[in-house]
């Protein structure tokens, strides 16, 4: 966690060089969302998904019989 860097106010210079496309935003979020980088299924924490081909995007075999696909923005607003 060392690596996280808590953001507190920016200005709209700042957000948009740190945040130019979408990508770098779901990037930022998976970061700090798994932080070790083993992504886990938010339904039952399983850490062996699988990755889609669909950026940030995964799929959970252990907690629903076709699959739990989710993404990085799974369970926020």
């Amino acid at each position: 966690m060392a690596n996280r860097k808590i953001i507190h106010q920016l200005t709209l210079p700042q957000f948009e060089s740190m945040f130019p496309n979408k990508d770098a935003c779901r990037d930022y979020l998976t970061r700090n969302r798994w932080p070790s980088g083993a992504v886990k299924c938010p339904r039952c924490g399983n850490a062996k998904v699988y990755h889609l081909a669909k950026a940030h995007h995964w799929q959970c075999h252990q907690c629903a019989p076709q699959g739990y696909r989710f993404s990085v923005l799974t369970g926020t607003i």
